[in-house]
Protein backbone atom coordinates (compact mmCIF):
# COMPACT_ATOMS: atom_id res chain seq x y z
CA UNK A 1 0.00 0.00 0.00
CA UNK A 2 2.80 2.36 0.77
CA UNK A 3 4.53 2.27 -2.47
CA UNK A 4 1.31 2.41 -4.10
CA UNK A 5 0.47 5.48 -2.31
CA UNK A 6 3.93 6.61 -3.44
CA UNK A 7 3.53 5.84 -6.89
CA UNK A 8 0.56 7.58 -6.98
CA UNK A 9 1.37 10.48 -5.16
CA UNK A 10 -1.79 9.60 -2.57
CA UNK A 11 -2.56 12.87 -0.40
CA UNK A 12 -1.29 12.80 3.18
CA UNK A 13 -5.12 13.12 4.72
CA UNK A 14 -6.38 10.38 2.47
CA UNK A 15 -3.33 8.14 3.61
CA UNK A 16 -3.94 9.22 7.46
CA UNK A 17 -7.85 8.55 6.84
CA UNK A 18 -7.27 5.09 5.19
CA UNK A 19 -5.33 3.64 7.80
CA UNK A 20 -7.59 4.60 10.67
CA UNK A 21 -10.26 3.32 8.58
CA UNK A 22 -8.56 0.05 8.41
CA UNK A 23 -7.72 -0.14 12.18
CA UNK A 24 -11.32 1.41 13.58
CA UNK A 25 -14.72 0.50 13.00
CA UNK A 26 -15.70 4.01 11.33
CA UNK A 27 -18.66 3.66 9.41
CA UNK A 28 -19.36 5.14 5.88
CA UNK A 29 -20.42 8.64 7.00
CA UNK A 30 -18.16 9.45 9.76
CA UNK A 31 -15.02 8.36 7.37
CA UNK A 32 -16.15 11.10 5.25
CA UNK A 33 -16.21 13.34 8.04
CA UNK A 34 -13.14 12.01 9.44
CA UNK A 35 -11.28 12.48 6.10
CA UNK A 36 -12.84 15.80 5.87
CA UNK A 37 -11.16 16.95 9.28
CA UNK A 38 -7.91 15.06 8.66
CA UNK A 39 -7.77 17.11 5.23
CA UNK A 40 -8.50 20.50 7.21
CA UNK A 41 -5.90 19.83 9.86
CA UNK A 42 -2.93 18.45 7.38
CA UNK A 43 -4.19 21.97 5.77
CA UNK A 44 -3.43 24.12 8.60
CA UNK A 45 0.02 22.08 9.24
CA UNK A 46 1.22 22.61 5.74
CA UNK A 47 0.51 26.34 5.90
CA UNK A 48 2.10 26.42 9.11
CA UNK A 49 5.25 24.18 8.29
CA UNK A 50 5.82 25.25 4.67
CA UNK A 51 4.51 28.84 4.34
CA UNK A 52 4.41 30.86 1.17
CA UNK A 53 7.08 33.05 1.15
CA UNK A 54 5.20 35.37 -2.00
CA UNK A 55 3.78 38.37 -0.03
CA UNK A 56 -0.33 38.15 -0.12
CA UNK A 57 -3.22 40.92 0.34
CA UNK A 58 -3.83 41.97 3.72
CA UNK A 59 -7.41 40.23 4.62
CA UNK A 60 -10.24 41.15 7.48
CA UNK A 61 -9.57 40.16 11.28
CA UNK A 62 -12.95 39.74 12.36
CA UNK A 63 -12.18 40.30 16.05
CA UNK A 64 -9.83 43.56 15.34
CA UNK A 65 -11.93 44.39 12.74
CA UNK A 66 -8.68 45.73 10.31
CA UNK A 67 -6.55 44.40 7.54
CA UNK A 68 -3.86 42.03 9.00
CA UNK A 69 -1.33 39.39 7.13
CA UNK A 70 -3.59 36.22 6.82
CA UNK A 71 -1.58 34.24 9.40
CA UNK A 72 -2.97 36.49 11.70
CA UNK A 73 -6.37 34.91 10.69
CA UNK A 74 -5.80 31.80 9.68
CA UNK A 75 -3.51 30.66 12.87
CA UNK A 76 -6.35 32.72 15.41
CA UNK A 77 -7.20 31.58 18.76
CA UNK A 78 -10.55 31.21 17.41
CA UNK A 79 -8.99 28.32 14.80
CA UNK A 80 -7.11 26.82 17.06
CA UNK A 81 -9.95 25.93 19.37
CA UNK A 82 -11.82 24.30 16.63
CA UNK A 83 -8.43 22.57 15.30
CA UNK A 84 -7.86 21.46 18.97
CA UNK A 85 -12.05 20.59 19.57
CA UNK A 86 -12.00 18.48 15.58
CA UNK A 87 -8.46 17.04 16.65
CA UNK A 88 -9.97 15.96 20.30
CA UNK A 89 -13.04 14.57 19.04
CA UNK A 90 -11.48 12.27 16.71
CA UNK A 91 -9.14 10.88 18.87
CA UNK A 92 -11.92 10.16 22.01
CA UNK A 93 -14.01 8.94 18.95
CA UNK A 94 -11.59 6.59 17.88
CA UNK A 95 -9.99 5.49 20.60
CA UNK A 96 -13.87 3.84 21.56
CA UNK A 97 -13.72 1.88 18.13
CA UNK A 98 -10.75 -0.29 17.72
CA UNK A 99 -11.43 -3.09 15.21
CA UNK A 100 -11.26 -6.05 17.89
CA UNK A 101 -9.27 -8.11 15.34
CA UNK A 102 -6.59 -6.04 16.39
CA UNK A 103 -5.83 -7.15 20.03
CA UNK A 104 -2.83 -5.24 20.44
CA UNK A 105 -4.36 -1.95 19.64
CA UNK A 106 -7.61 -2.77 21.65
CA UNK A 107 -5.34 -2.82 24.72
CA UNK A 108 -3.76 0.24 23.95
CA UNK A 109 -6.24 2.08 23.17
CA UNK A 110 -8.24 0.82 26.57
CA UNK A 111 -4.54 2.79 28.16
CA UNK A 112 -4.86 5.70 26.48
CA UNK A 113 -8.65 6.26 27.37
CA UNK A 114 -7.55 6.61 31.22
CA UNK A 115 -5.28 9.71 29.87
CA UNK A 116 -7.79 10.81 26.96
CA UNK A 117 -11.10 10.77 28.56
CA UNK A 118 -10.59 13.47 31.79
CA UNK A 119 -9.55 15.79 29.25
CA UNK A 120 -12.53 14.93 26.93
CA UNK A 121 -14.57 15.73 30.25
CA UNK A 122 -12.41 18.77 30.84
CA UNK A 123 -13.29 19.99 27.61
CA UNK A 124 -16.77 19.43 26.76
CA UNK A 125 -17.32 20.88 30.82
CA UNK A 126 -16.05 24.09 29.17
CA UNK A 127 -16.82 24.46 25.88
CA UNK A 128 -19.42 21.83 25.00
CA UNK A 129 -19.69 18.16 23.71
CA UNK A 130 -17.34 17.50 20.69
CA UNK A 131 -19.34 14.27 18.95
CA UNK A 132 -22.75 12.87 19.05
CA UNK A 133 -23.46 9.88 21.75
CA UNK A 134 -25.67 7.35 20.24
CA UNK A 135 -26.32 6.40 24.14
CA UNK A 136 -27.21 10.05 25.09
CA UNK A 137 -28.40 11.80 21.87
CA UNK A 138 -26.56 14.68 22.62
CA UNK A 139 -25.15 17.05 19.81
CA UNK A 140 -21.55 17.94 19.65
CA UNK A 141 -21.05 21.42 19.51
Amino acid sequence: MKDAWRKNRTARHAQISEVLRLAFDIGPESFDQLRTGIKEIIRFRDLAVHPSSKPKTPILHPALNAHVEWRFVAFSSDNAQKATSLSLGIIGQLLQRPKKRFPALVEYCEGCKTWVDPIVAAWESKLGLLWQRADTGSQSS
